[in-house]
């Protein structure tokens, strides 16, 4: 997802032929990776992404406001395949608009102690688990003669937009996760308030039906989902 509202669709004559640093450049100039929910991949080894095919339609009007009214609202995000077996490091989204918004979760971080400023050699260094910052982005959607539909500015693309799921392929090749509607709510006498592990790999069993997930990635979610991920 783009940062920044105004960045324009990266268009291209074939899928998956555009380097990763070209993105980087589009969207800050100054190597700052546009993919700010990706806080636990390397950006070096990340490969290609797809981007946009020349002659996509962006869609507008009443069709836009739909789908965009369909994707409003909260969201727990579920990874199914990252690239480089890295991790997604953020677990909420909340759509308003086209605006995106990610939060929740925690990623490592090195700190340092003991020894010189600018000289951890004397020191000890550890890592701690510290809150994700909530990061800003922006849908763009154009329709994909392929099937499904761009939804921003890089090709991440939905092959599922419903009122309970979004399933999305990532711009980044071996990139795919479901975004699972947030049903939690104020708890009340006899309930949790939550959607339950069983009702969510149900979701997934209906997704795998479906022909949107192979038997690989049902049974990846699967285990995330009861190991607790």
């Amino acid at each position: 997802m783009s940062k920044n509202p105004n960045t324009p669709p990266l268009f291209t004559d074939q899928e998956f032929t555009t380097k990763m640093s070209k993105v980087m450049s589009m969207e800050s100039g100054m190597g700052e990776c546009c993919l700010s929910c990706m806080l636990c991949c390397s950006c070096q080894n990340l490969g290609m992404v797809r981007g946009v095919l020349h002659g996509s339609q962006p869609i507008t009007g009443s069709e836009l406001q739909a789908t965009l009214g369909m994707m409003a609202g909260k969201w727990k995000i579920q990874p199914i395949q990252m690239p480089n077996n890295s991790a997604y490091a953020y677990t909420d989204a909340f759509i308003e608009g086209n605006r995106l918004i990610i939060s929740g979760g925690m990623h490592n971080t090195t700190v340092h102690s003991g020894g010189d400023y600018d000289d951890h050699s004397m020191g000890s260094s550890h890592q701690v688990a510290v809150a994700n910052q909530a990061q800003t982005q922006y849908l763009c959607l154009h329709r994909r003669r392929e099937g499904g539909t761009y939804i921003d500015a890089f090709g991440s693309v939905a092959t599922e937009i419903s009122q309970d799921r979004i399933a999305i392929d990532g711009c980044m090749e071996g990139t795919k996760m479901l975004y699972m509607r947030d049903l939690t709510v104020t708890q009340q006498p006899g309930g949790s308030g939550e959607v339950s592990v069983a009702e969510q790999i149900q979701k997934l069993g209906e997704l795998k039906a479906q022909g949107l997930l192979t038997e690989d990635e049902f049974s990846a979610a699967k285990a995330k989902l009861i190991g607790g991920y």
